[in-house]
C-alpha cells in the first residue's frame, strides 16, 4: 500500500479564528485530509473535528510561537501548503531551500502586493485601468514566499495577471468556496424602519472606513454598521468624528462569528465595501450569498461582482456616493441584484470548489515525483 504525503499546512485552526486566511484553510482541511495527513497549528482550543482530521500542534502562549513556526518549516514533508507571510515564514522557506529540504511549497495570491513605480505603470497600462496594491511593510515578506513558492494559486483571473508579471508563470486560478449552510438569502421580506447598509473587515487604512464614516454622513436616512476589530489608533479617531460631527447612523460592531455575520448580512440591504486594494474580498461572496447587491471599487476586477447585474462597480469616491444613493432609492433593483448574487453564489459552495483545490495539489505532487 502506498504511504499516505504528509501536507504541512502552517495556519492556525483554532475554534474561533476570524482570520479568513486561516478559516480558508480550516474549510478546505476536511477535503485534504481524506487523501493526504494534515499538519498544522493550533494557538487556542481546537474543535475535535479538526483534532481527528490533522495532527494540531499547540504554540506557546508567548512570542516565543514564531520560532515554533519557523523550526517546523525545517521537518520533512511532502508539500508545504499555504504558508503565511510573516517573517517566520519567509525565513523558514530561505533556511529550507538553503538545507535542500525536499517538497513543493504551494502558496496562494490574495491581494495585489506592493507594486514599485514601474511595476505599476506597466500593469495599469496593460489591464486598462489604475492598481492599487498593498504597502511594502505589508508584503515585504509575502513577496519573498511568492517568489519560493514552487506554484501559486490566484483566487481571481485578475490576481493571477499580477502574479505571472511579478513571477512568472507558476499560476493556477482556482476561486475560495463559501459555507453555504452559514451564508444563504434570508426569506423574510419584512420592512425595515430605514435600510441598513454594511460593511465587514479589520479597521484599518487599507480598507478605507472614513469614506465608509462620510457615507453615512452624506446619506443620513440610512443605517450603517461595520463589522471588524480594528488597528492601531484609527478606530478612536473615526470616532471622536462621529460625534464631534453627532453623525448618529452608524456603528462599529467589533468582530463577530460568521454565524453572527451572515445573520447581520441578511438583516440588511446592501453591501458595499470601499477600499480599492484587495483580491476577492471573500465578505463580498459572503454579501452576495446572503440576498445583499454588493458595490465594489473596479482597480482589483472581483468576479464577486457582475457590475449591473448583482451590483454596482465604482472607481472614486464621487460613484461610490451616486451608487450607494441610487440604490437606497430604488428598493426593486436592490432585490434584483441581490437574488442575482444569491444565485451566483451557489457555485461556490465548498463542496463545488475544495476538490479544484485538492486536485491540484495531488498533480503538483506528482509532478514531483512523490506520489
Amino acid at each position: 500500500m502506498a504511504r499516505r504525503l504528509k501536507i504541512f499546512m502552517p495556519r492556525l485552526l483554532d475554534r474561533d479564528q476570524k482570520n479568513a486566511q486561516n478559516l480558508n484553510a480550516k474549510s478546505l482541511l476536511p477535503y485534504l485530509s481524506d487523501r493526504l495527513d494534515i499538519i498544522s497549528f493550533g494557538y487556542g482550543e481546537v474543535d475535535e473535528g479538526i483534532s481527528k482530521r490533522c495532527k494540531i500542534i499547540q504554540l506557546l502562549r508567548s512570542r516565543l510561537f514564531q520560532y515554533q513556526i519557523l523550526i517546523r518549516y525545517l521537518f520533512p514533508c511532502d508539500a508545504i501548503f499555504y504558508p503565511g507571510h510573516e517573517w517566520y515564514d519567509a525565513w523558514g522557506l530561505k533556511i529550507r531551500k538553503l538545507l535542500k529540504i525536499p517538497g513543493v511549497v504551494i502558496s496562494t495570491l490574495e491581494g495585489i502586493p506592493w507594486l514599485d513605480a514601474s511595476q505599476k505603470k506597466e500593469l495599469e497600462e496593460a489591464v486598462g485601468h489604475e492598481i492599487h496594491s498593498q504597502s511594502f511593510s505589508a508584503s515585504k515578506y509575502y513577496l519573498q514566499v511568492l517568489s519560493m513558492a514552487d506554484h501559486v494559486v490566484a483566487i481571481s483571473p485578475f490576481l493571477a495577471v499580477v502574479g505571472k508579471y511579478l513571477f512568472g508563470n507558476k499560476f493556477t486560478v482556482i476561486p475560495l468556496g463559501l459555507s453555504n449552510a452559514i451564508f444563504f438569502p434570508e426569506d423574510s421580506d419584512e420592512e425595515k424602519a430605514r435600510p441598513i447598509i454594511i460593511c465587514a473587515g479589520t479597521i484599518y487604512e487599507l480598507k478605507r472606513p472614513g469614506s465608509f464614516v462620510a457615507l453615512a454622513e452624506a446619506i443620513p436616512t440610512a443605517s450603517f454598521a461595520w463589522y471588524g476589530g480594528g488597528r492601531g489608533q484609527l478606530k478612536e479617531q473615526l470616532q471622536e468624528y462621529i460625534q464631534d460631527k453627532k453623525i448618529n447612523n452608524i456603528d462599529f460592531k467589533g468582530d463577530v462569528s460568521p454565524d453572527e455575520l451572515a445573520g447581520a448580512l441578511r438583516g440588511a440591504d446592501l453591501f458595499v465595501l470601499p477600499s480599492r486594494s484587495e483580491g476577492v474580498p471573500k465578505v463580498s461572496q459572503e454579501a452576495a450569498a446572503c440576498g445583499l447587491p454588493i458595490v465594489l471599487f473596479g482597480h482589483y476586477e472581483s468576479p464577486s461582482l457582475v457590475n449591473g447585474e448583482n451590483g454596482l462597480q465604482v472607481w472614486d469616491d464621487d460613484e461610490l456616493l451616486e451608487a450607494v444613493s441610487g440604490l437606497m432609492n430604488d428598493p426593486i433593483k436592490r432585490v434584483e441584484m441581490g437574488q442575482k448574487g444569491s444565485e451566483m453564489a451557489k457555485k461556490l459552495s465548498w463542496d463545488s470548489v475544495a476538490p479544484r483545490w485538492v486536485d491540484k495539489i495531488m498533480i503538483l505532487l506528482k509532478q514531483r515525483s512523490v506520489c
